[in-house]
């Protein structure tokens, strides 16, 4: 019998800690993802084994705090998963999470595909692209019991630590502002915990979206009606079970979870 190779086996046991809510340590050195090309390949086999179907891609490490944090010099990107798509207003069991970091971010929503091709995209090309754009919490929910520690590569291979995506109010095409511009204030118990714009992705979601169009395009590509979060603009919050969490975006409405 052919031995599994060290890939096969991290995703046996990450597909285990999806399915079960298991935490992980570390990978062994033998199966470990040592580059961040590594923890892709690891990320696509662990999509095509859980089969929840993809809804779009999240964007991490978009600022700078964000990439000290993880000892990465560029953004990193993961699939979504349907089954982990949730509307505003909706609850999760607080008690029996680990993490609960709770991110406020910028999710645009494509109305036409970006395809693979060998060219650059444009920043241009990727705005005619956005079809609509919403206030939205990701709630980072890692296997890892400690993410940080386990390295980037193995945070890329575990989905990016994406727990959730609470998606809230929103508008058609873009808001008259500015992305960039667009403030954003995130409550706890209705108290401001934190403030932040569209600014903190990248200088603007659009340029986040446009460095996810480009890093897929050789591979899968960006297809219509998939969801795009853009990364944190008011860091990350660790909540507690019986928080009441809200941001208010400027120009697009709230979105709202209760741990």
């Amino acid at each position: 019998m052919t031995r599994p190779s060290r890939f096969t086996r991290a995703v046996d046991l990450l597909v285990d800690a999806f399915e079960t809510g298991a935490p992980l340590a570390p990978l062994p050195e033998d199966m470990r993802p040592q580059t961040p090309a590594e923890g892709y390949r690891i990320q696509e086999m662990l999509a095509e084994r859980l089969g929840y179907g993809i809804v779009g891609w999240k964007i991490g490490a978009t600022n700078p705090g964000a990439r000290k944090m993880f000892k990465t010099r560029s953004p990193f990107a993961s699939r979504l998963f349907k089954t982990r798509l949730m509307d505003s207003g909706a609850s999760l069991p607080g008690a029996a999470m680990r993490m609960r970091g709770i991110e406020s971010e910028f999710c645009l929503i494509l109305a036409s595909s970006l395809p693979p091709r060998a060219n650059a995209y444009s920043a241009a090309e990727v705005m005619a692209a956005i079809g609509g754009v919403r206030a939205a919490f990701e709630v980072v929910e890692p296997r890892w019991t400690d993410w940080l520690a386990a390295g980037i590569a193995s945070v890329i291979a575990d989905m990016g630590g994406n727990g959730q995506v609470v998606l809230g109010d929103g508008v058609d095409g873009l808001p008259k502002t500015d992305l960039s511009e667009c403030l954003v204030e995130f409550e706890v118990n209705g108290d401001s915990k934190a403030r932040g714009a569209g600014i903190a992705t990248e200088g603007s979601p659009v340029n986040a979206l446009l460095w996810l169009a480009n890093k897929v395009r050789t591979g899968p590509g960006l297809e219509a009606g998939q969801i795009i979060m853009t990364g944190s603009c008011t860091g990350l919050f660790k909540a507690a079970p019986g928080d009441r969490l809200r941001a208010r975006f400027e120009g697009l409405g709230e979105v709202a979870l209760t741990l």
